[in-house]
């Protein structure tokens, strides 16, 4: 099956070969459902390794400061060169709120941040720093 990649082959293989002996005539309904629970693990680990990524990234951007702003963020996400968060390469491009939802399961989530004469949503060093010791 084109759609099955190794140790998925080898899991359903075993329950193709049951099944053929079993009542042949199910085989397509068996091929659907191994291949949409395949593309549904596959675009979960493409979300987790996408989520990593954007640890990394923020690393990358978040510099020594204590604090950022959201958009502050975003916008260096967005200009890093060969990254998946510019316009165009990710569906629906990186928004304020895709950010928080990425974030959310690292236990990074934004907060009132204070700066010289601002005030808006923004990120905690110390939260990133949690997390990039965890993942990173």
């Amino acid at each position: 099956l084109p759609f099955l990649e190794d140790r998925a082959a080898e899991s359903w293989g075993a329950l193709f070969a049951v099944l053929y002996v079993a009542d042949v005539g199910r085989i397509e309904e068996l091929r659907a459902v191994a291949e949409r629970l395949s593309v549904e693990k596959l675009e979960a680990d493409q979300d987790d390794s996408l989520a990593v990524k954007l640890l990394t990234d923020t690393r990358a951007v978040f510099g020594e400061s204590p604090t950022a702003f959201s958009s502050d963020l975003l916008h260096a996400l967005k200009a890093l060169e060969e990254s998946p968060w510019q316009e165009g390469e990710l569906k629906n491009g990186l928004t304020l709120r895709r950010l928080a939802r990425m974030l959310k399961p690292f236990g990074v989530r934004s907060r009132t941040i204070r700066g010289a004469n601002t005030i808006a949503k923004g990120y905690l060093r110390e939260e990133f720093e949690r997390a990039w010791g965890r993942y990173l």
